[in-house]
């Protein structure tokens, strides 16, 4: 029998059915749950605060399509802090102007863009915190350890 495309039948699915995927990742097939995006997104959440940041604060995201992506927007919703979303094809002078144009206090990028980061790292106004996905580079912090850290419960 087949199912209507994206039907649901309670209005927060992933409340009810946890390990349903929230979103599957189309290059590596990667599946995050509902659970996995409450989870992490509580977590960041959490870690954004610890970092004194506060309602109102900016983050600038420079991220490939990558599965943290959504957990990190989630986070930053959950605790009220904006966050700038810069594709990864710019040219490092223009991932520059976006982030001093932003104010943003945290720069969260990953390992494959870390040749964009190492030519910024010292041309950032705002002089955000950097932190890596995957790896890390000189100067910068890795963020899925920091992050594993943090309360699981809702902020």
């Amino acid at each position: 029998m087949l199912q209507p495309f994206n039907s649901t039948a309670t209005m927060y699915p992933g409340f009810y059915d946890p390990d349903k995927p929230a979103y599957i990742m189309a290059s590596s097939n990667k599946c995050v749950t509902y659970g996995d995006l409450e989870t992490a997104s509580n977590q960041i959440a959490h870690l954004f605060r610890t970092l004194g940041l506060t309602r109102g604060d900016t983050i600038a995201l420079c991220l490939e399509n990558h599965p943290w992506f959504f957990k990190i927007c989630w986070g930053a919703y959950r605790s009220g802090i904006y966050f700038t979303a810069i594709s990864y094809r710019l040219q490092p002078e223009e991932v520059e102007y976006i982030v001093n144009d932003c104010g943003a206090k945290v720069l969260i990028t990953s390992a494959e863009l870390s040749s964009t980061f190492d030519l910024l790292k010292n041309k950032l106004r705002s002089n955000p915190t950097c932190y890596m996905l995957d790896d890390i580079a000189d100067g910068a912090t890795p963020f899925e350890s920091m992050v594993a850290e943090q309360p699981k419960q809702p902020i």
